[in-house]
């Protein structure tokens, strides 16, 4: 397997077709059949990989320096509003966030990571965009199985739903409500 296969599997799980923004492969690679993933593989990750045999490190933020991640920010706008959420109402929510990821764009060392990976020769990529929309498609199917169409469902349930999936119940960091509280209905376009 090589790198573009990794991504076209990646792509088609996702519906996308074509690479985002957000995404891509930073160092291609042949022969890829051991691979180390995780939210945010820098440097000493890819050394890791190395040490442990790997063959490609996935990283699930991209390693731009945040130019990606500031244009993930208005598709986040687009989404929230999408399910219902005033545009104007996404923007402010998510104002605060963009202006944090716009300083720290113009303060980071932007190609550490991609540089590194380079001159360890390792492959390395990508995958925001398609790995967030497997997730939500995997955890919508989840609640809309859970839940169906019950009109009384609390955002709490959700939550403690959300619990049961392997990937939060195992988590360090657990589902919190950032918005509206925990006897709050929850709130779902139908377009």
């Amino acid at each position: 397997m090589n790198t573009q296969e990794l991504m076209d599997i990646a792509l088609k799980a996702a519906n996308l077709d074509e690479t985002p923004s957000d995404s891509g492969i930073i160092v291609s690679g042949e022969g890829i059949k051991k691979v180390l993933m995780g939210v945010d593989m820098e440097t000493a990750e890819l050394l890791l990989a190395r040490q442990l045999g790997y063959d490609c490190v996935v990283s699930h933020h991209p390693k731009d320096g945040g130019t990606a991640m500031l244009e993930l920010m208005d598709t986040h706008i687009r989404n929230l509003e999408a399910l219902g959420t005033p545009r104007n109402k996404g923007q402010k929510l998510l104002e605060e966030r963009k202006t944090e990821l716009n300083y720290n764009m113009h303060v980071a060392n932007s190609d550490r990571s991609g540089s590194a990976a380079k001159l360890l020769e390792m492959p390395y990529m990508s995958l925001h965009t398609p790995a967030d929309i497997i997730g939500q498609n995997m955890v919508q199917e989840f609640l809309d199985k859970k839940f169906g169409d019950k009109s009384d469902t609390k955002v709490q349930d959700i939550v403690e739903a959300l619990e049961e999936i392997p990937e939060y119940k195992n988590s360090i960091e657990k589902p919190v409500i950032r918005v509206g509280g925990k006897d709050s209905y929850p709130e779902k376009s139908t377009s």
